[in-house]
């Protein structure tokens, strides 16, 4: 189709005349200072963001050094927890033992006081 074709000319003709423009642009004082001032900027941006990221190093580190401060205190809180649990557990056993003794010597009791009735 002729229409096809002739719209692809068109289309290649725009996209080389937009390349030859920026050919001659180049080549330019104003492109050069353009590529100047965008190089700076870059630079700006890389500083800034070592800046910020030394910053939140040592902000990071910091908050590092609280949460193990935390996390060990918590070690020794749950240490002491099963430690009290653990002694709490046999000094129930050690009642539930004299209770035990206790129940058994007042059956003991009950049956000689029968024998004597």
């Amino acid at each position: 189709p002729p229409a096809n074709l002739y719209e692809r000319y068109m289309t290649v003709n725009k996209v080389l005349d937009e390349q030859a423009k920026r050919l001659h642009k180049i080549g330019t004082n104003e492109h050069i200072l353009q590529l100047i001032n965008t190089q700076n900027k870059i630079y700006t941006q890389i500083a800034t963001n070592r800046s910020r990221t030394e910053k939140h190093t040592k902000e990071n580190e910091v908050l590092n050094g609280n949460y193990d401060q935390v996390k060990a205190k918590r070690i020794q809180f749950i240490k002491i927890i099963e430690e009290n649990v653990s002694e709490c557990n046999n000094t129930i056993n050690e009642e539930n033992e004299l209770l035990t003794n206790i129940k058994n010597m007042d059956h003991i009791i009950s049956l000689l006081e029968q024998q004597h009735n």
